[in-house]
């Protein structure tokens, strides 16, 4: 029997997708993909590349293994897909790294690697280079973690972290509220922002200080990413530039905090 129909439909499950999801990825009709898991039509060679690597299996595996029943492990990276804002239709992919129970990680991105940040943002090698962590206190979804480089967004200082949880549609960015801005020329910024996107297609960044000048960012030609602010840690002015372990230790405090208190809940 030919494994290719149920490795394509276990590679989409196992991804969290649905048919019209999958469809979407990889730029084809629903229907064709649904020909494609009843075995009533075979992908070409251009979709059954992006599948094998979408799973992180090899094309021979794809092709040749039923890899639901031979121990072949999908790779773990999900893409979160959305239609981008200007109605392009062109796909915008979010990649995430999750841990060992399936639960999306928070990457942690330290001011130091913002170039980095902003080149491989969408390469799921990359992220899986960055620091992780849990917060098991926070409500389901895509969420990470951005150290703040400069002083726009008082009390937050240099050195602190602001955990942005991923905005799919940019049209739904709130005026006057905080976010991580993943742009192509300005970098990593922290600001509040006002929506101008329908009015003329970009977003007014402003800091709290105001020493710092308005920024005018232009969404197709400037914007990577939007994060809405979740919470921030901060380590005082003293403090300012903490090492990623020693964020690590206070995040895990943070989690044996939670157990603690699910303990007691639990008496």
């Amino acid at each position: 029997m030919d494994p290719l129909p149920f490795n394509i439909k276990h590679i989409r499950q196992e991804k969290g997708m649905t048919q019209q999801d999958f469809a979407n990825y990889l730029g084809i009709k629903r229907s064709l993909l649904g020909a494609y898991e009843e075995g009533r039509a075979r992908p070409k060679l251009s979709i059954q590349q992006e599948m094998a690597r979408l799973a992180g299996i090899t094309l021979d595996q794809l092709l040749t293994t039923d890899i639901s029943d031979n121990g072949v492990a999908v790779n773990q990276e999900k893409p979160v897909q959305q239609q981008p804002p200007d109605g392009s239709g062109d796909l915008r992919v979010l990649s995430v790294t999750v841990d060992q129970w399936g639960r999306n990680n928070i990457e942690v991105v330290p001011a130091k690697a913002e170039t980095g940040y902003i080149e491989g943002h969408h390469d799921p090698e990359y992220l899986r280079e960055l620091s992780k962590c849990q917060l098991p206190f926070l409500p389901e979804g895509n969420y990470r973690a951005f150290e703040i480089k400069d002083e726009a967004m008082p009390p937050l200082q240099p050195g602190s972290y602001v955990v942005g949880e991923y905005v799919m549609d940019w049209r739904n960015i709130q005026d006057e509220q905080a976010y991580i801005v993943v742009s192509k020329s300005h970098g990593i910024l922290y600001r509040r922002i006002v929506n101008k996107f329908d009015a003329s297609n970009h977003l007014e960044l402003q800091a709290d200080d105001p020493s710092f000048s308005i920024l005018h960012l232009g969404v197709e030609e400037e914007l990577l990413e939007v994060w809405q602010d979740v919470l921030y840690i901060t380590f005082g002015e003293d403090n300012g530039a903490m090492s990623q372990q020693k964020l690590t230790n206070i995040v895990l405090e943070l989690q044996q905090e939670v157990m603690r208190l699910k303990r007691k809940i639990g008496e």
